[in-house]
């Protein structure tokens, strides 16, 4: 065969390759599913008089790209539990059973419109970052918040985030048939605490602010060592739009992957 003829198929050969590989990264990014039997794809190969070697490196080269796309891709758990003070009114301890403030804050982390906390982080990873968020005291309409044994008085003084933490863990239900340690360290991925109560963001030692730290006392959840957390606060979650609620919840959430904050 002619050299030139050689470069020529060469050229076309690698052409189709990179077609066919082009066409399953676009059809994944639209989140569609496709099928080719291997009979199909040999059909097009013996149209062009493509030989078994060019047909089984273009298999291979497919097989490549599609390990490469599945190994980069990241899980993560996201536990949300929900607490309110003992000194909080009738109305405050119902905030969480009410179905219009359940609904909104399901949709705050998982809602479909595109600015979910759960949208959000798959689209700034290009969707290579999941975040699977667990609710175990939602019943599907309402959420039965736990009712703690400090006043907001008393959390407002102190950081009290191990008792709390504490509290909820043992008189909550456990996340039961959920991967909540997806790299397997034997720590739960995150942990959320919401707490129904205003803000205290100024205070030097918040326990009612919203913010990102690590547990320090011994307990363990669902069989599962507890590590970085954030606690959220009602105030701050529930009284503005909802791209900023969400923007609230991806903001602790993203101390807990180690970003900073990048204000003074």
């Amino acid at each position: 065969m002619d050299i030139n003829l050689m470069f020529i198929f060469s050229g076309i050969i690698l052409l189709l390759i990179i077609v066919i590989i082009t066409l399953i990264q676009k059809i994944k990014s639209k989140n569609l599913t496709i099928e080719v039997t291997e009979t199909e794809l040999k059909t097009i190969f013996e149209r062009y008089e493509f030989s078994q070697r060019e047909l089984d490196r273009c298999k291979e080269q497919i097989k490549i790209y599609e390990k490469k796309d599945e190994e980069v891709k990241e899980n993560f758990a996201n536990i949300v539990l929900f607490a309110h003070f003992s000194d909080a009114s009738e109305e405050e301890k119902e905030y969480f059973n009410n179905k219009d403030n359940r609904d909104r804050i399901i949709k705050i982390y998982n809602g479909s419109n595109g600015k979910s906390f759960k949208s959000y982080m798959s689209s700034i990873s290009y969707g290579k970052f999941n975040v699977e968020n667990y609710f175990p005291q939602d019943n599907g309409k309402t959420i039965d918040s736990y009712e703690l044994s400090l006043t907001q008085e008393e959390a407002e003084k102190y950081n009290h985030d191990v008792s709390i933490i504490n509290e909820l863990i043992d008189n909550v239900p456990e996340v039961k048939d959920k991967i909540i340690d997806y790299n397997n360290d034997g720590i739960i991925d995150n942990l959320t605490v919401i707490l129904n109560c205003s803000d205290s963001s100024n205070s030097k030692m918040p326990t009612t602010g919203s913010h990102k730290s690590t547990y320090t006392g011994d307990k363990t959840y669902s069989n599962k060592n507890i590590g970085p957390y954030n606690v959220l606060n009602t105030e701050r979650l529930m009284t503005s739009l909802l791209s900023s609620e969400s923007g609230l919840v991806a903001h602790e959430f993203l101390h807990t992957l180690g970003y900073p904050d990048l204000y003074t």
